[in-house]
Parts: C-alpha cells; sequence; structure tokens
C-alpha cells in the first residue's frame, strides 16, 4: 500500500470517527483546562501534554471562552434564564461539537485546551466567573493551574504585543499595572481552588527543578500513565531595571508569601 492510500484510509476513518462521535454525542473520559497567568508556562505544559499518546487537544481554542460567555448571557436575561438548563445543554453540546470541528476525536483519553486567564479574552477580568461557567458545563473538567514566578512572567509579558488573537484590532500594549494585576488575579484565584479534588496548582518553578516528580503528579491527577516527563528548556534573562524590579516585588510581595506557605505545605504536610 502506497503513502498516498495509507494517508486517504487515515482521513475516512477520522471522518467516520467524527460522524459516530456526533451521532452518540461521546465525550472524552478526561477533559483538562490549563490554565493561569499568560507567559507562565501554559503553553508548555499544553504541548507537553499533546505528546502523550492518549491526549489530543487544542491550544487557546477560545471555545470554552466562547461557551462562557454564551453562559453569562443566558444567566443575564429573564428570558433566557427561565429556559437556562436546556440553553446550557445546548452551549455544552457546541462546545464539544466545536472541539469535533476542529478534527479531535474522543476516543483517546483525554481532552486538553489551554486559554490563559487575561484580558484579552476576558475584558471584565472575571476569571472565576469563567471557570465557575465553564465547571457548570463540565462538572468533571479537570482545571491545571500553571503559577511561575512573577519575575520572569512579567519580564515575558512585557516583551509581547496583546489582541493578535482579536479580528479588526491593531496589535497593543498593556501597562505593567495591568500585568502585575493580573499575575495576582491569577495566584489569588489559583490558590481558591487549591485543594479541591478537580483542580490541579502547579508551581512551574518545581516542574523544572522537579520535572520527573511533578510530571508524574500531573499525570496522575489526569489519569493518565507510562507519559515521558516535562522537560525543561532554556528561558530568556530578564532585563528590568532595578527600579521596576523592586516595584514588582512591593506589588506582589502578599501572592508571592501566599504560593510560598502553599508550597511548604504541599511539601511538608500540614
Amino acid at each position: 500500500m502506497s503513502n498516498q492510500e495509507r494517508s486517504l484510509l487515515r482521513r475516512v476513518a477520522k471522518s467516520s470517527a467524527l460522524r459516530i462521535q456526533e451521532t452518540l454525542h461521546l465525550e472524552p473520559r478526561t477533559f483538562c483546562l490549563v490554565t493561569g497567568p499568560p507567559r507562565s508556562g501554559t503553553t508548555a505544559v499544553g504541548r507537553w501534554l499533546l505528546g502523550h499518546d492518549h491526549v489530543v487537544g487544542l491550544n487557546e481554542s477560545r471555545i470554552l471562552v466562547a461557551a462562557h460567555h454564551l453562559v453569562s448571557q443566558i444567566h443575564r436575561f429573564q428570558s433566557l434564564h427561565l429556559q437556562r438548563r436546556s440553553l446550557e445543554e445546548l452551549a455544552r453540546r457546541w462546545a464539544l461539537g466545536s472541539y469535533g470541528a476542529f478534527g479531535l476525536v474522543f476516543g483517546a483519553r483525554a481532552l486538553v485546551d489551554k486559554e490563559p486567564l487575561e484580558p484579552i479574552a476576558f475584558p471584565d477580568k472575571d476569571y472565576s466567573a469563567f471557570l465557575k461557567n465553564i465547571r457548570g458545563l463540565f462538572p468533571s473538567i479537570r482545571l491545571l493551574f500553571i503559577i511561575r514566578d512573577p519575575v520572569p512572567t512579567l519580564w515575558s509579558m512585557t516583551q509581547r504585543k496583546w489582541g493578535k488573537s482579536l479580528r479588526g484590532v491593531e496589535p497593543f500594549d498593556l501597562s505593567m499595572e495591568e500585568h502585575i494585576e493580573n499575575w495576582c488575579a491569577n495566584v489569588d484565584l489559583a490558590l481558591e481552588y487549591a485543594g479541591d479534588p478537580g483542580a490541579y496548582l502547579c508551581s512551574f518553578r518545581r516542574l523544572v527543578t522537579e520535572p520527573a516528580l511533578e510530571s508524574r503528579r500531573i499525570l496522575e491527577f489526569l489519569g493518565l500513565k507510562d507519559g515521558r516527563p516535562f522537560e525543561p528548556r532554556p528561558t530568556k534573562e530578564v532585563g528590568f531595571n532595578p527600579e521596576a524590579l523592586e516595584r514588582i516585588r512591593e506589588a506582589t510581595v502578599v501572592q508571592v508569601k501566599a504560593m510560598e506557605e502553599w508550597e511548604a505545605r504541599e511539601t511538608n504536610g500540614p
């Protein structure tokens, strides 16, 4: 059999699987949202998970973002809220169908999507509402929070333009104050979920310094076995001047301390 024939058979098999999936309303056995502040390692973790044999997924598909905004409008308007159960089920089916439209077959053990919590996707910055609405649609969804130390995260934030995913908008800068506010809000929210059986809080620093151990914990959280460990890559040097570093440390001291205390409890027990 030629390579062209094999490719054709694979496309036919995938197309048939997608039709069966849509007809039978099949769902992934495990659904995971990788989230946290932008530039915190969420992309690297998402790519690592997608390298697992039993994982399919997307990177910032915006499907869950759209589903969240739809649910928000259902709850906002009285006429829609009266039919919220049926409309929420339609939103749920729409989201799953949208993943299928990207060609994802749910025969894999886990579906992974990555959506950082930032003001481009969520202009109202109500990240808590997003997670609440998505959990309402998918009660068994797994939330994997990735938190990276503020200085390298904020440096990476300041080195890029924002709004590239929006239509009809020229990419723009966000201020340091907005970046700091976003990082702090993400840490506060992630710590609220610490201890929740459906959530896992991952310190990116620990993932880099102890990749085998932390990788195993994440894979176990997702019900996956025999995955290769996360492979850290060199990161760019931080170029903040002393004044900016002092400003960042002062603005993030509460959240940094809270993360350190959480990590100490995780390491040493109560």
